[in-house]
């Protein structure tokens, strides 16, 4: 791996077993330190099937739940309860156990089209009046991250740092055949306000997209190599094949 940008620290992770601990483990002590210093954290949390084990161990870990709050990084449009949604998969792995008290914020709304649901979501956040503390990301083969896609409808506004909208309505311009919706996202301009960031991927084709991103792809073709420009937030990259 050539030299990483200034922000970015590094982990390989030798199993799958190893690449779960580790994220649960750095994730559980960021929430805790948060809630400690301050009484509260605000934690993003992305879906896909790469974070529902991490969410289930954390859910079994004794942490300050009462003071966490945790906000969809991004969403498909479709209610929860419909096999699509992020919202139902991550409140089944991680509100339960010892995180029953953990407040989960959706980004759906019952609305016509999706870029309604995502002002109704935007402007939810904004009454949250505060900043993420913590960030959980992953990353497509395609280089996308959040539901920021290479050619999707807006996307450079998505990608631009100083749009003031936290979310945002993208369409994929090639639809993902397993989930072929409209998306709401985080926008990269409200991921670089936050106070530190997680990115997580799996496998060796993915690693290679990572590669080229770190080595200065162009966001455009790889919109998760924005998270890697001057004026981001420290992000950990966790990988494992």
């Amino acid at each position: 791996m050539s030299t990483l940008p200034s922000n970015v620290t590094f982990h390989e992770c030798r199993s799958q077993e190893a690449f779960v601990c580790a994220l649960t483990y750095h994730l559980a002590a960021s929430l805790a330190k948060d809630v400690a210093t301050k009484g509260n954290c605000l934690f993003g949390v992305s879906g896909g099937s790469t974070p529902l084990p991490i969410y289930d161990k954390l859910s079994e870990l004794t942490l300050p739940w009462h003071g966490i709050t945790a906000v969809l990084a991004d969403e498909r449009f479709v209610p929860p309860g419909h096999d699509a949604s992020n919202e139902t998969a991550i409140k089944d792995s991680l509100c339960r156990a010892k995180a029953e008290e953990l407040r989960l914020i959706g980004l759906y709304a019952k609305q016509e089209t999706a870029e309604q649901a995502a002002k109704t979501a935007d402007e939810k956040l904004k009454d949250l009046e505060c900043c993420f503390d913590t960030v959980l990301l992953g990353m497509g083969g395609d280089g996308h991250t959040a539901s920021i896609f290479p050619g999707a409808t807006e996307l450079e506004a998505a990608l631009d740092l100083s749009n003031e909208r936290k979310v945002m309505a993208l369409v994929p311009a090639i639809m993902p055949e397993h989930a072929p919706h409209p998306r709401m996202t985080l926008t990269m301009s409200e991921l670089s306000k936050a106070k530190r960031l997680v990115l997580a991927l799996t496998g060796t084709g993915k690693k290679e997209v990572l590669d080229q991103a770190l080595a200065g792809a162009s966001p455009t073709e790889f919109p998760v190599a924005a998270l890697f420009k001057d004026g981001m937030p420290p992000i950990d990259i966790f990988w494992s094949e």
